[in-house]
């Protein structure tokens, strides 16, 4: 009898599965404002680029939550003197060489680098994403 992994546990199987849903967003929406809504009112139009920037960047934030929970919870554990120092310098970490001389923690941080790379590019597609949807 085999045993399923769970796909949540690993990063880099999160990680895919958070663009494959935002690269299926992004598709979806595009085919909507280009058949249904290729004659729409601009009200429409509008709410429909609404509905594109919070339907995929309110996930991105809980998950956003979700990911920094997931390291906070290990610096807790493993390194509490050093989780004063982070605090509000995540972003600021995850790019710097720091990893409290931990194999852990420098996963971690290259988690983090790659999961804030993922955000920015999902930041950096809101504008142009909401002028296609205005146009």
């Amino acid at each position: 009898m085999s045993v399923m992994s769970n796909p949540f546990t690993s990063f880099e199987s999160r990680l895919k599965l958070y663009r494959r849903a935002w690269i299926g967003a992004v598709v979806v929406i595009l085919l909507l404002r280009f058949t249904l809504f290729l004659r729409a009112s601009e009200q429409a139009r509008f709410c429909l680029g609404l509905a594109f920037c919070l339907g995929t960047w309110l996930p991105v934030m809980f998950i956003n939550y979700f990911e920094g929970w997931r390291i906070k919870q290990y610096i807790e554990a493993y390194h509490p003197s050093r989780w004063d120092f982070l605090g509000v310098r995540m972003l600021i970490w995850g790019f710097s060489r720091n990893d409290f001389d931990d194999p852990k923690m420098a996963a971690l941080r290259i988690e983090q680098r790659r999961w804030e790379r993922y955000v920015a590019i999902a930041f950096i597609s809101l504008p142009p994403m909401a002028l296609i949807m205005t146009i």
